[in-house]
């Protein structure tokens, strides 16, 4: 028996190349709330918001952290956000409406990803939008 194997914790081993360990973990998630959807009391219809943090998902090599980003906007929705975290940075996916908060001191950076995007801050050194 393997000492690190607990009664909750599912271990799913893959052999596909073809994809990230992110982007099949991720997929692992989804199905999971998928199938707990419902069980905890949501209201009929509702989605719960689900939001899984990445410790380690930024640092290291520039085109993993890319990479990382892609995944995460690929998977992002308004009820399904992650949240990449590195030793300096964090990246997060805004899709739709989205407050973030941060500290006082902490640098942020916004880019868009793809499409459209309206942004407005406010309490930055220098807010964006009207």
């Amino acid at each position: 028996s393997d000492p690190h194997r607990q009664e909750t914790t599912e271990v799913v081993e893959k052999e596909d190349q073809d994809s990230t360990d992110l982007h099949r973990s991720l997929v692992l998630v989804k199905r999971m709330v998928e199938r707990t959807s419902g069980q905890e009391g949501e209201g009929e219809g509702r989605e719960r918001a689900v939001q899984v943090v990445v410790v380690g998902g930024l640092g290291g090599n520039f085109s993993h952290e890319l990479g990382n980003i892609g995944v995460s906007a690929s998977f992002s929705s308004p009820c399904f956000s992650v949240v990449l975290v590195g030793r300096e940075n964090i990246a997060v996916v805004v899709t739709g409406k989205q407050r973030i908060r941060g500290v006082k001191g902490l640098h942020c950076g916004l880019f868009r990803i793809s499409g459209p995007s309206t942004v407005r801050t406010r309490g930055l050194r220098w807010d964006l939008g009207l």
